[in-house]
């Protein structure tokens, strides 16, 4: 034996050595399962954050959908209340013609005062 080896190096009996690994074995046990469980809370968390982000989504989607129809409805009364306008200025213009052929008829239907003599 060399007295520098003797020295510098501590000896652990082969019981020692079996019950380090034994502990280190154990915290490595430990860790993992710690580490399971986060990896388990971190998937949860993502999951219920997807759940959620598709929830908005789903949300937005209807509001859109809600908001196009909202749009078209007006668009639609807003023509309807044009063309209901139109067919009163139509109505109207239809009115005031008749009139003029009326007075155009009458017009006719009168004779021509004599003109008198020179």
């Amino acid at each position: 034996r060399s007295p520098a080896r003797n020295s510098s190096a501590k000896k652990f009996s082969v019981k020692e050595l079996q019950q380090q690994i034994a502990e280190m074995s154990s915290h490595r046990r430990h860790y993992e399962q710690l580490n399971y469980h986060r990896e388990q809370e971190m998937y949860a968390m993502l999951q219920t954050q997807k759940a959620m982000t598709e929830e908005q989504w789903l949300e937005q989607h209807h509001q859109q959908a809600w908001l196009a129809e909202q749009w078209h409805q007006h668009q639609w009364l807003e023509e309807q209340a044009q063309q209901a306008e139109l067919e009163t200025q139509i109505d109207e213009l239809q009115g005031q013609l008749e009139q003029l052929r009326k007075h155009s008829r009458k017009q006719r239907a009168v004779p021509a005062a004599p003109t008198p003599p020179a």
